[in-house]
């Protein structure tokens, strides 16, 4: 009963958000077709890895596939709600007042969608380097972090609270650089794709991940950063070019007991059911709570408090 009225809140959650959206200006065009492109690659990704699996799935999958789109919906019916129009909106404000380098400077359009698709992967990198850096922050990606098993459906599960701060975060690129809404799509749309991508549980030739992993985040490099280990999760931050890592000292070839023996999720953290929604919504308060009362569990507070 718990997961069906947790599961309708985040349906309509979601439904009020299209709505909220449309109202407030959003092209009901647009929205089907980023829809559509976001089903897409799940449906591909999610194909390829049928066609060639990592390993095998266990008898959990189901569960959690529906647990991960419950999730996505919440989390994308509250960052709808708390920015309508989206990131795309503020864009266009940023050119009718003039705010923003672009806005002041002219560039040539390749280079100013190429600096938009290169600083919001950037400030990607710095907001899940922060997550898992600062404790408040990484109780609530603890969530994300909680799926045992990883597939392309693990890229739905982001709390609400999470998906809030890369908003955020993105917001402060897209002001000061003056970004173009038409990049910041190009650039959406590309993070749909390689976050997909690289959470799939597909097969990959191994020479042929090693050159890609050279350019781009590939399954193998973010497997690694959901291992139960802290020293696997505590790398490998990049979203879309691995370059990142490589830059700022968080990159990780192997994870600690091998790519291939990786168990995924909060190891002795784990939470007691970590595929019931209402347990991963709640997740972060009871974390508060826990940590208000002096109770938390010190498997999530290594390193956190330290680091912070």
């Amino acid at each position: 009963m718990r997961g069906f009225l947790s599961g309708t809140f985040a349906a309509v959650l979601f439904l009020s958000s299209i709505l909220v959206m449309v109202r407030a200006g959003v092209d009901p065009v647009a929205l089907a077709i980023h829809i559509a492109f976001f089903v897409a690659c799940l449906t591909l990704i999610g194909a390829w890895e049928s066609l060639a699996p990592w390993r095998e799935r266990t008898a959990r999958t189901g569960r959690r596939w529906r647990t991960n789109i419950g999730v996505l919906l919440a989390r994308d019916g509250f960052t709808a709600l708390l920015l309508p129009l989206g990131l795309g909106a503020v864009a266009a404000a940023c050119a009718a007042h003039g705010i923003g380098l672009f806005n002041i400077v002219e560039a040539p359009v390749w280079v100013q969608y190429a600096a938009t698709i290169i600083v919001l992967d950037a400030l990607a990198w710095l907001a899940h380097y922060l997550l898992h850096r600062v404790p408040t922050l990484w109780a609530i990606h603890e969530v994300h972090h909680s799926d045992e098993e990883l597939d392309a459906t693990s890229v739905l599960r982001g709390h609400p609270l999470e998906a809030a701060f890369r908003l955020l975060t993105y917001l402060a690129g897209v002001v000061a650089l003056g970004m173009p809404a038409h990049a910041i799509l190009v650039a959406v749309l590309l993070r749909h794709v390689f976050s997909t991508f690289h959470h799939g549980s597909m097969a990959l030739p191994p020479r042929f991940e090693a050159l890609l992993r050279l350019v781009i985040v590939t399954p193998i490099h973010h497997r690694i950063h959901h291992s139960a280990a802290q020293e696997d999760y505590d790398s490998n931050f990049a979203q879309i070019f691995s370059v990142w890592d490589r830059v700022f000292g968080t990159w990780r070839e192997d994870a600690a007991v091998g790519n291939d023996a990786i168990a995924f999720g909060l190891g002795e953290a784990r939470m007691d059911d970590p595929d019931d929604l209402w347990t991963l919504l709640v997740h972060p308060f009871r974390r508060a709570r826990e940590a208000n009362a002096g109770t938390a569990a010190a498997p999530a507070a290594t390193g956190r408090q330290a680091a912070a």
